[in-house]
């Protein structure tokens, strides 16, 4: 996670920091980068917000990156189903919320 986001900020890590924004990097008129969504819509991000979500129907995982805010989010779930996906979601908000109140 905190590869991701020291690329973003243009630190190099695990790989080039230009590597790294490739990665992120939009393709097209989406907002869909190179395995992740690039939400640049967000005004409390201070940046963009990268979103990876994936599942093996069992398991399933999301990850959210602020790096304007130095900050991540990794949600893992042993079930793989809409109610989980909803809840992931639910519970993310509710991280965000709590950050953002305390800044």
């Amino acid at each position: 996670m905190f590869a991701h986001i020291e690329g973003e900020l243009g630190m190099p890590s695990l790989v080039s920091a230009q590597t790294f924004q490739i990665l992120h990097a939009p393709v097209g008129i989406h907002s869909y980068a190179l395995g992740w969504d690039n939400d640049t819509s967000l005004p409390w991000s201070n940046g963009p917000v990268l979103v990876h979500q994936g599942s093996n129907l069992r398991w399933l995982a999301s990850v959210g990156l602020v790096p304007g805010l130095n900050a991540g989010v990794l949600i893992v779930s042993n079930a793989a189903n809409d109610d989980t996906n909803n809840a992931m979601e639910e519970m993310a908000q509710q991280i965000v919320d709590r950050v953002l109140a305390s800044l």
